[in-house]
């Protein structure tokens, strides 16, 4: 049997995610540090053959190394390839003489051509049948996966389990790499949805964030999944279209919705369609005033940069989304991404020129902007984050509102739950820890050898 590792970039200290307070200039502030790859887990748990390594150290990664490997794949995001290069170079210097590399960085020259494979999607496919066998499509297994939101001197707030219920989008928005790179638009086993969250209920952990491209596009799916969080008395965050929302919130709302979030993206009905977001500002709108509910924390992600919008009219669009009031808007900067029609059109049109792939992270302008420098760009965004909240304002309206609505249940159901389960059990869970389930009956296929053959070198 074939010797694989997968694995992440290398660490570097104090890389957080973009959690709600990262998009306000002032002190507090909360976070997660990056510990988790969710792709490395979904395939070591449906393939548990192969190995894994998540933001190593350097030295251990290389310590890893020593091992002896016939295949090392490295997960790649377009702002990691330096480093990347640099893991793949010394992998080749340990004698791996097989090299993949997957994940949305990976499908452009700069990882092409330095290694043997590229994998587009989820991998299921591929790496399984190293193996000699395959994933049944109604099997896909979820693994374990939690994180810690820590604030002040780094106190740790709450622990939340992370899910995935699907994977893919079947909508085409210009400037979305899922499209494109998710071709098998899978669905997560419901058997084992409900095995994960019955363990992250008996680790104490009442919040999960789920982290769909849309979650609710498969209704009958997702109304199984639904029922599962309110059986475990989840309290969950999604992401979705407006659209989608207006048709079930108030159902989802009774399961345990209370951080929804939508891609407003523009309030300008034409930058939307230029884009191909197939929603209407009257809908965003809608559903700005029909979901201030008690404990609801809505979260809006915006885009800055659009070629036809200068500065006044960046500004005067983010004025119109902070005027709907939802708890927290993210604005992000337009960056194109490789193989989307936005890529193409932006590259012709105006030029991407900026060398650093560091800076292709959606803070940064990576293209020749008609109107907007690279610097203006930066202030801009930084301006928004004024623009649009203040710490306090986010804590006392925002993440206040969540408290309060637990303290209606009643002072001891607060303190077992919130105090005791929430907050105190976190400072007891282990992100770093892998920890995966057996694999359920009829999980695989046996795969004839020529079949495995015949994936492995398409």
């Amino acid at each position: 049997m074939k010797k694989v590792l997968f694995t992440t970039v290398f660490n570097k200290p104090n890389v957080v995610t973009d959690m709600v307070a990262e998009h306000v200039k002032t002190f507090p502030r909360a976070g997660a540090t990056v510990r988790v790859s969710p792709g490395l887990r979904f395939l070591k748990q449906n393939i548990p053959e192969l190995e894994v390594l998540e933001y190593p150290e350097y030295e251990d990664y290389v310590e890893k190394l020593k091992e002896g490997w016939d295949i090392v794949g490295f997960s790649v995001y377009l702002y990691q390839i330096p480093e990347i290069l640099e893991m793949i170079e010394i992998a080749r210097a340990h004698g791996v003489k097989e090299i993949w590399a997957g994940n949305y960085g990976a499908p452009v020259p700069a990882i092409e051509e330095a290694v043997d494979r590229v994998v587009i999607g989820d991998g299921f496919d591929e790496v399984s049948a190293l193996f000699g066998y395959s994933i049944a499509p109604d099997k896909i297994e979820h693994p374990a996966m939690t994180a810690t939101v820590t604030a002040i001197w780094k106190f740790r707030l709450m622990s939340f389990g992370i899910l995935y219920t699907a994977f893919g989008c079947p909508f085409h928005c210009s400037f979305c790499q899922t499209p494109v790179f998710i071709k098998n638009r899978r669905r997560v086993n419901l058997e084992s949805i409900d095995r994960v969250l019955k363990h992250y209920h008996e680790l104490g952990i009442r919040y999960i964030g789920i982290f769909d491209e849309t979650f609710g596009v498969h209704a009958q799916h997702y109304e199984g999944v639904t029922k599962l969080l309110e059986k475990y008395g989840m309290i969950w965050a999604a992401q979705s279209r407006v659209e989608i929302f207006l048709k079930h919130y108030e159902k989802w709302y009774e399961r345990g919705l209370r951080l929804p979030g939508i891609g407003v993206e523009f309030m300008d009905e034409g930058i939307l369609k230029d884009v191909n977001k197939t929603q209407a500002v009257d809908k965003i709108k809608e559903w700005a005033k029909v979901s201030r509910k008690p404990g609801m924390f809505r979260y809006a992600f915006s885009i800055i940069g659009h070629p036809d919008m200068d500065r006044e009219k960046t500004i005067a669009d983010a004025y119109k989304l902070k005027a709907l009031g939802f708890e927290i808007n993210r604005a992000s900067v337009l960056t194109p991404f490789p193989h989307t029609q936005q890529w193409d059109e932006i590259d012709s049109k105006y030029g991407i020129d900026e060398p650093d792939m560091h800076k292709y992270d959606s803070r940064n302008l990576v293209w020749k902007h008609p109107y907007i420098g690279k610097e203006e760009m930066l202030e801009l965004l930084h301006e928004l984050k004024t623009t649009f909240q203040s710490s306090i304002k986010l804590y006392k309206d925002g993440l206040g509102r969540l408290f309060y609505d637990e303290l209606k249940r009643g002072k001891w159901w607060f303190f077992k739950n919130y105090v005791v389960r929430g907050i105190v059990r976190s400072n007891f869970i282990n992100d770093k820890e892998q920890y995966y389930f057996p694999n359920m009956e009829g999980h695989r296929r046996s795969l004839d050898p020529s079949l495995s053959e015949e994936i492995l070198s398409a």
